[in-house]
């Protein structure tokens, strides 16, 4: 007896869609993308980073500053934890508001901390408070110079002589800028100036030999920088507004990134050529990578509440631990990377289609979730092995999240496989 019509399975065939992680924002296909703890190695998503600790110790961080290969850490009660050496300041009641290191052709680095009122200059394990200057918000080394923000003036000591800076010196001085841009956020040295961040302006400074040559130009830019998110990387300056990242490369600065995935604070760091910015995910703390040469952003999933750093390394501090992230291996703080993606898997065809079977190319293990209209499906992946999802499921629009099941998983293509029906 021949059953009827409505009970046969209409005839399908295979059809597969390759998703290559190299090409994940040409792909027409794929709607929108995140990284979460993995990072672009060649053609691979790996690892993003581990983390190590570095020190443990009492009381709250405040703040966190870098300079000259070291970092600071401020507590609630003012006093500055220095790694990677563990050397504790103590400056009592006056709260430090950033760092700057000048290095002398011969002797060992100095490190400069200005407080509200005063100038701190610190030796390997002891410190000193300048008579001059009286304070200020930001501080710099640029053309042998140390440059002060105090509001919108700009105050310079002598060449080479970090220790002098008053007005009766040679060579010292300060700059009243107009008021109209605003206060002094950041001082970034970079390709021979020195970009004065204000509340309303950018400002390239020129700033070589004598000060009688000083000038300054206008940055055309459009927008507001925020304080404490200034860093040179790679082959500029990185800054943020509320719209997002700029980019800014001598007297040319446009805008980059929409940041996703994340709410980004204002605490940054610089690395290997990355922006790292504190930031906020669902409820939260992580750390929020953008790589401006591929312009592709990822997230570091693990609960920082403060970050700084430079050449040596990016610190941030969990709890009154201090960790260093490390540039690769496996993230300590969650089991695993992942890629969550949204596809349009639906049939050029306008025929119905249900994803099948998975197949990863690449190394070790993952779990695989899928989802469409409400319905989901997991499988545990091994890379190189065709892996069949357990029923089929219809898509259209269609979700998955792939995450690394062991620590030398990595990613090169995902192949998605379906049956589509051909009548």
């Amino acid at each position: 007896m021949i059953p009827p019509k409505a009970l046969c399975s209409p005839p399908r065939r295979e059809r597969v869609m390759r998703i290559d992680a190299d090409f994940l924002k040409q792909s027409p296909r794929v709607r929108d993308y995140a990284l979460l703890s993995l990072r672009r190695e060649g053609d691979a998503l790996v690892p993003a980073a581990g983390a190590v600790k570095v020190a443990d110790f009492t009381g709250t961080f405040t703040d966190m500053f870098y300079a000259g290969g070291a970092v600071f850490a401020r507590r609630t009660d003012n006093v500055v934890e220095r790694f990677p050496d563990n050397v504790s300041y103590s400056f009592g009641k006056n709260a430090v508001l950033g760092a700057a290191a000048y290095a002398p052709e011969h002797g060992e680095t100095e490190y400069y901390l200005p407080a509200a009122d005063r100038v701190y200059r610190l030796y390997r394990d002891t410190y000193e408070m300048m008579e001059q200057p009286a304070g200020g918000s930001c501080i710099a080394v640029h053309h042998e110079r140390l440059f002060l923000a105090q509001g919108n003036k700009l105050c310079y000591s002598a060449p080479l002589s970090g220790e002098k800076w008053r007005l009766t010196e040679e060579d010292t001085g300060e700059i009243e800028l107009s008021p109209v841009g605003g206060g002094i956020l950041a001082l970034c040295p970079f390709g021979g100036r020195l970009y004065v961040f204000r509340e309303n302006e950018i400002l390239a400074m020129r700033a070589d030999a004598n000060d009688l040559n000083f000038s300054f130009e206008k940055v055309a830019f459009d927008g507001l920088p925020i304080a404490n998110t200034v860093q040179c990387v790679g082959g500029g300056i990185v800054f943020r507004t509320v719209r997002g990242l700029y980019f800014l490369t001598g007297a040319a600065c446009k805008f980059v990134h929409a940041p996703r995935m994340a709410t980004l604070r204002a605490e940054s760091a610089s690395w290997q050529g990355k922006y790292y910015s504190l930031a906020e995910r669902e409820g939260e703390m992580c750390i929020y990578v953008y790589d401006p040469a591929a312009d592709e952003a990822y997230v570091l999933d693990v609960p920082a509440s403060h970050v700084a750093g430079g050449t040596e390394g990016v610190y941030f501090v969990h709890g009154t631990s201090v960790y260093r992230l490390t540039g690769g291996g496996y993230p300590q703080t969650e089991a695993g990377g992942a890629l969550k993606a949204t596809l349009d898997a639906a049939s050029e065809a306008g025929k119905k289609r249900y994803l099948k079977a998975v197949t990863i190319l690449g190394g070790g293990a993952f779990t695989a979730q899928f989802e469409a209209d409400g319905i989901a499906r997991t499988a545990q992946v091994k890379a190189g092995e065709k892996t069949r999802v357990m029923q089929l499921l219809r898509t259209g629009v269609l979700q998955f999240t792939l995450r690394t099941a062991d620590a030398g998983a990595f990613l090169r293509t995902v192949l998605l496989h379906f049956e589509e029906d051909t009548a």
